[in-house]
Parts: C-alpha cells; sequence; structure tokens
C-alpha cells in the first residue's frame, strides 16, 4: 500500500498559474545544494517528493512509494539516505517578463531554469 502527505501553502507570488512559471527544489540543509522537484528515491527507492501550484498556493507532496513506514519524523526501520530531521524546500515564481527576458529556456527542465541568473541568485537568498 501506498501513502502520501501533503502540505499546502498560500503564495500570493502566483498571480496567474497558467502564465507564471513555478520551480520548486528541496535540500537538506541550509547551504546544501538545492535538488529540483519533483524528485525519486529521496528517503526510500521509489518514493517521491513532489508540488504542484495554483493561483496564490503551492502543494508539496511526499509519495511513499511502498509500505507504510511511519508518518514523517517517526523513528523508521530503514536506512535513509538523507538526515530525516529537516527537508528545507524553496519555491521560485519566475513571472512571465523573465521568461520572456529568456526566451530559449524551458522554464519545466530544472536544470535549464538553474543557469538563469535570477534563479540562481533566488536561490542563495538574494
Amino acid at each position: 500500500m501506498k501513502y502520501n502527505w501533503v502540505a499546502t501553502f498560500a503564495d500570493t507570488n502566483i498571480s496567474d498559474y497558467n502564465n507564471d512559471a513555478v520551480l520548486a527544489y528541496w535540500s537538506t540543509a541550509i547551504g546544501a545544494d538545492w535538488i529540483a522537484l519533483p524528485s525519486t528515491s529521496v528517503i526510500n527507492k521509489g518514493d517521491q517528493l513532489a508540488f504542484r501550484y495554483n493561483n496564490d498556493s503551492v502543494s508539496l507532496t511526499y509519495y511513499t512509494g511502498g509500505m507504510y513506514t511511519g508518518y514523517p519524523g517517526d523513528s523508521v526501520t530503514y536506512a535513509p539516505s538523507v538526515n530525516l530531521s529537516t527537508i528545507y524546500f524553496k519555491v521560485t515564481i519566475v513571472p512571465p517578463a523573465l521568461a520572456m527576458k529568456y526566451p530559449g529556456i524551458n522554464w519545466k527542465n530544472a536544470t535549464e531554469a538553474l543557469k538563469v541568473p535570477e534563479v540562481q541568485a533566488a536561490l542563495r537568498g538574494k
């Protein structure tokens, strides 16, 4: 049986979900590399961290990808590949004007989006 957890956050910067590009990333530590969502095999083989968005909100979802092993934060019986104590998330909203500035970027491809200086600055918190 598979399980999932969802956390939804308000984000009023998403004003037009049809035209704004929204990128989401996760990390296990402040200052560590940011990994684009969706991401698989984060804690267990076959699990997935994903996101979706709408006007004014972002939802982050964790799918266990297998048997239930406990609620997030519970002690678990497997050897996790990441520190389970904290997972950080960053969401970057790319307004249409920025997207037009970089017309060759596929904003749904995180590797390409991470090449944009404004996205790099946003992930560094500047």
